[in-house]
């Protein structure tokens, strides 16, 4: 009946016909969907065994036969306005935790999508600087080499022309492998971020 019912408390003899309220109890705690709901005990003998039994199934309450209804009805109703509240702020925490979810799956997409670019960059920028600038320099290495710079009598101005040339191309290739190497590593860890997917989200 509980599964066809909204229930918001459930009010227990421990002494029933067929099985014992603890029983009872425990088997409703064991369903998730009834787990939350919370149990008051009646009883007609309040031993201490049988409080800490009924504490240990999941009950919140007990009340002792024969009863007051005024102690019975507030103890229903503050036990089952505690049930709302806490279910209120257990839905609360899920929303919470849902949107931090959705905003921790999105910042791992701006992050590939931010490495992307990154590494589209660098290989843009080592593929301009190999079929432009490096070639330039190569000619115009070739250049100062034919006006004289590699000859014994060059000038010392020629001299150093040449050396500013070499040093220039050879910072400048050091610099192409630096972001190849770069863009592979970018690469690669888009690659592990992809494959691990949003831990939050699982």
């Amino acid at each position: 009946r509980l599964a066809a019912e909204a229930v918001d408390l459930v009010l227990l003899d421990v002494s029933l016909p067929d099985e014992d309220g603890y029983t009872l109890c425990r088997a409703l705690k064991a369903d998730a969907s009834h787990r939350h709901l919370p149990v008051i005990f009646m009883t007609a003998c309040r031993t201490e065994s049988e409080v800490v039994q009924g504490f240990a199934v999941g009950g919140v309450d007990f009340v002792v036969k024969p009863f007051d209804p005024r102690v019975l009805i507030a103890r229903v109703s503050t036990h089952a306005a505690l049930a709302r509240l806490s279910r209120g702020l257990q839905a609360t925490l899920d929303a919470h935790t849902e949107s931090l979810r959705w905003a921790h799956r999105r910042m791992r997409e701006l992050d590939a999508q931010m490495h992307l670019v990154e590494e589209r960059e660098r290989r843009r920028l080592a593929d301009q600087l190999h079929d432009d600038t490096i070639q330039q320099l190569v000619l115009a290495r070739i250049l100062a080499d034919s006006l004289g710079g590699a000859a014994p009598t060059a000038t010392p101005r020629q001299q150093r022309l040449q050396e500013l040339l070499d040093l220039s191309l050879s910072q400048l290739r050091t610099l192409v492998l630096e972001c190849r190497e770069e863009s592979t590593l970018i690469e690669h860890r888009r690659t592990q971020l992809e494959d691990q997917g949003p831990q939050l989200g699982q």
